[in-house]
Order: C-alpha cells, then structure tokens, then sequence
C-alpha cells in the first residue's frame, strides 16, 4: 500500500554523442542506445521517443546495468547514446564536454517518490503509520523554511558534493501528498510494461486498490487529492 509521495523529481537525461552524428532525435535512428531495461529510465526513453514520433523499436536497443557501464560505455563508444539517471548524467556530459548532445526525457513527467508498507502492517499499527506521516510532514516544512540547512544535511547523510547538491535540488519537488498525478503516472508506466511484454499482466492494475489514504488525511487532508 502506498501512504504518502514525498517528492516528484526530473532526472532522468538522454545524452548522445555528436561525433555519431547525433544533433537532433531522429538522428537516434539506427543507433546503440544503453539503459537499464526494466527501469524507470527505459520507459521514459521510450516515451520520449513516441512523443518525437519515434519508436524504441527504431534503435538498437543495450542493456547497461550498472553505474560504471552508465557512463563508461557511452564515453569510450560502446554505445552512442545513454539514458539514464542523475549524477549519471552529468558525468557523462562532463566526460563528453563538447562532443555531448543532452535532452531530458522525461517530458515534465515527474518521478514519484513513494512511501509504501504492506496492507497488514498499516493494520496493526495506525497510530505508527500516522507519526511517521506527521514526522515527514514536519520534514517537509523544515526544507520549505530552511533550504539552506536542509541542503546541507543531505549533503552530509549522502557524501555529496555541494555543488552537485545545489545543481540538483530545484529539480525535486519535495512535498508529501497523494494525488491524482500519481495515479496517472502508474497507469501509464502499466501500459507500457504490458505493451512492451515486461509483466505477464494483460490488463492495467486497480491502482487505487493500493492507496491508502486515511493516515494523510489524519495528517495533512489537504495533501490528498484522487479521484476515485
């Protein structure tokens, strides 16, 4: 069961290498093309590609599956192009410096962030589930009200580079919720994994089976917004 979102976040990127003869989209035709299959990153490379009336079927399609292979196998020219995840990204458009070409493919399309616990122990502990809440409820006003501070503990919990942090941080929208967005996004990943025969499911799931909405509501009731 889902009990809250606490982000939507951009960041996931298309960089190609020019030296391929990649300068617009179309010229992604025919070409190695490395993500993760199964991943977040493979269905929004897919749907970039339709919405620039292309196919994933139109590339050569590589499975990269760790970071080293995110980065390295475009920058020395296994592939001509990668999708995939920030600080990924940018690391592969620092290596490429010029000769890199970077779109974002998510198309405004956020990552959800999700908070999730099992049906049975929502059950057994409501008034646990509803602190929690509470608690990144209180999160969420700390970060609204102190940016500053609230950068610096994420830099410090994570080992990341300040600036890394600071390029980062107005590409999340940190906020606890359950709405409508959300349920969209699920439906559309579930058409994809169906059309592409990732799932041996035939049918797009009852995502609102799984939200369970009365701890936010206890919390914060303004944060809930699904139309069921």
């Amino acid at each position: 069961m889902i009990i809250g979102n606490i982000d939507k976040a951009e960041f996931i990127y298309l960089i190609g290498r020019k030296d391929r003869g990649i300068e617009k989209v179309t010229d992604l035709k025919g070409k190695r093309v490395g993500t993760t299959l199964g991943t977040v990153a493979h269905f929004h490379l897919g749907r970039f590609l339709d919405l620039h009336g292309m196919s994933i079927k139109d590339l050569t399609l590589v499975d990269v599956k760790t970071p080293e292979e995110w980065v390295n196998a475009v920058v020395t020219g296994d592939i001509d192009a990668v999708a995939t995840a920030q600080p990924y990204a940018d690391f592969v458009k620092d290596r490429l410096g010029e000769n890199s070409i970077v779109w974002p493919a998510q198309s405004g399309q956020p990552l959800h962030g999700l908070v999730i616990s099992s049906s049975e122990w929502i059950t057994r502990h409501p008034d646990a589930t509803k602190r929690f809440l509470k608690s990144l409820a209180e999160a969420e006003g700390y970060v609204i009200s102190h940016p500053a501070e609230a950068k610096v503990i994420l830099q410090k919990w994570l080992n990341l580079d300040a600036v890394y942090v600071e390029a980062v941080w107005s590409r999340n929208q940190f906020s606890l919720s359950l709405d409508q967005a959300l349920i969209v996004t699920m439906e559309d990943e579930a058409r994809w994994m169906i059309s592409d025969k990732l799932t041996a499911e035939e049918h797009v799931p009852d995502f609102f089976s799984h939200i369970y909405e009365n701890s936010l509501k206890a919390v914060k009731p303004e944060a809930v917004n699904i139309i069921r």
